[in-house]
């Protein structure tokens, strides 16, 4: 999976404080977002099955 190394790369070149303006984070930003965009397209065969949660039954309260 290089994309997903490529946006662990371009999430890291976000964090780096030598970025100030503002078209490098844009760029670093959609560079992340194509990356995750490819490597969930990428991952997609091999993800697992949605599981449906089954939503809690609310317990009554316990009186002292």
């Amino acid at each position: 999976m290089p994309s997903f190394f490529a946006a662990i790369a371009a999430l890291l070149a976000v964090l780096t404080p030598t970025e100030r303006t503002p078209s490098a984070a844009s760029h670093s930003l959609h560079a992340i977002t194509t990356a995750a965009y490819a490597s969930s397209k990428h991952m997609a065969g091999f993800s697992l099955p949605r599981v449906p949660r089954v939503p809690r039954v609310p317990r009554a309260p316990r009186w002292p």
